[in-house]
């Protein structure tokens, strides 16, 4: 069973989503056409997260948004980055 929202910490600063298995389907539909995952993924996240989410988002090395979408994707639990 997927969370019904998401949390990740970056730097002190928390993202938060609604867990991935809680995205409404009207998400997937308009993502459904992306070139690549990236597009999906940005395409996805732009459609549920707050300004506030996005400017910390935003903010992230490509390495850190990689786990925090891997994360969100799988619908783990993340802890803290080490990088906090």
């Amino acid at each position: 069973m997927s969370a019904k929202n998401f949390e990740y910490t970056w730097n002190g600063k928390k993202v938060k989503l609604p867990g991935f298995g809680n995205l409404p389907a009207g998400v997937l539909r308009k993502t459904r056409n992306a070139k690549d995952p990236m597009d999906q993924a940005f395409l996805m996240i732009e459609e549920v997260a707050s300004p506030e989410a996005l400017n910390v988002i935003d903010q992230m090395p490509v390495e850190e948004f990689g786990k925090m979408i891997a994360e969100w994707a799988q619908g783990t639990s993340p802890g803290e980055s080490s990088d906090s």
